[in-house]
């Protein structure tokens, strides 16, 4: 999480009054797949304890994105409500690059590399194929998305 992400945080509980859960969770190449959705999956649990999910907003950015969707379709596995809405900043929802385009798109793409993105799939997804829903969640169960 960077400093932006602090202070775009900070701003929005301000401004909306709500209050702000920020996981930080495991990441690659300590952690993968498996731990990082123990722990958020954990989270989400604590957080039904106390509140409603209909009270429950989940923001992620890029990665952050993806979780919150790969979230939401494990949390409905489990029989547990989806969040109310997602905030979804150029969430990761593909990642099998399957589409041609995105090759096309990575030439005028200033922030992220397809092979630096392959490498780090490959360390966070715990052997998990990369069109499987866990990994690209496009591919999976969208009507339990809010």
């Amino acid at each position: 999480i960077t400093s932006y992400h602090w202070v775009l945080i900070a701003e929005m509980a301000e401004r909306l009054g709500f209050g702000i859960t920020v996981p930080i969770y495991p990441i690659a190449p300590e952690y993968n797949f498996h731990d990082m959705f123990g722990m958020v999956g954990d989270v989400y649990r604590r957080m039904l304890q106390e509140t409603n999910a209909e009270n429950i907003v989940f923001m992620g950015d890029s990665a952050g994105g993806n979780m919150a969707v790969v979230l939401t379709m494990i949390a409905a596995e489990e029989g547990l409500p989806s969040p109310a809405r997602h905030v979804l900043i150029s969430p990761g929802l593909d990642m099998s690059l399957s589409n041609p385009e995105v090759f096309e798109a990575e030439r005028n793409d200033p922030w992220l590399g397809i092979p630096g993105g392959l490498e780090a799939i490959r360390l966070y997804s715990a052997g998990i194929d990369r069109s499987d829903w866990h990994i690209s969640p496009l591919y999976g169960d969208l009507s339990v998305l809010p």
